[in-house]
């Protein structure tokens, strides 16, 4: 069963590339879209999320599902969206995804174009913005309050 690597339409990489990435056309490839939106890649400062740092291809983030659609597994790997690939055996799907992956970051070396960090080598300092409504805010604030514990130790306990 075949890689799938969905037709870019971007610029300034090659379209293999740029589809690599996540910034190519979400339509070729209609029941393999996925939500959400890419991850950036041309930044270069610590903690960014492209590097021009080669890391191993088993640094990678990878998800192998079964396709009801497909009658077959899916693997995938979270830092290279678009790439996506189809087997009759989950270790035949991991295995074709690797060397997707791994071709894919040669093909960014011979283009000197920046390689997507592995999430589990990113610095996460731990904390990020949530918006949430005026109403929601108090409410929580209210909660904390009662409970004798900051607003902070609150929305902490209920995400773990």
């Amino acid at each position: 069963m075949p890689s799938t690597l969905r037709k870019a339409t971007g610029k300034g990489q090659p379209s293999h590339l740029q589809n690599a990435l996540g910034r190519g056309s979400q339509n070729q490839y209609p029941k393999h879209q996925r939500k959400g939106k890419a991850l950036p890649t041309q930044t270069s400062h610590k903690g960014s999320r492209a590097t021009s740092q080669i890391y191993p291809v088993n640094w990678y983030t990878y998800r192998v599902h079964w396709s009801e659609e497909d009658k077959a597994y899916v693997a995938t790997c979270v830092e290279f969206p678009s790439l996506s690939n189809i087997a009759n055996s989950t270790t035949r799907a991991l295995s074709g995804i690797l060397k997707l992956v791994e071709d894919i970051i040669g093909e960014l070396v011979r283009e000197s174009a920046r390689i997507p960090v592995p999430l589990a080598s990113r610095a996460y300092s731990g904390a990020f913005k949530v918006r949430i409504p005026p109403s929601v805010h108090q409410r929580l604030s209210l909660e904390a309050a009662e409970q004798g514990i900051s607003l902070n130790r609150l929305i902490s306990a209920k995400l773990a």
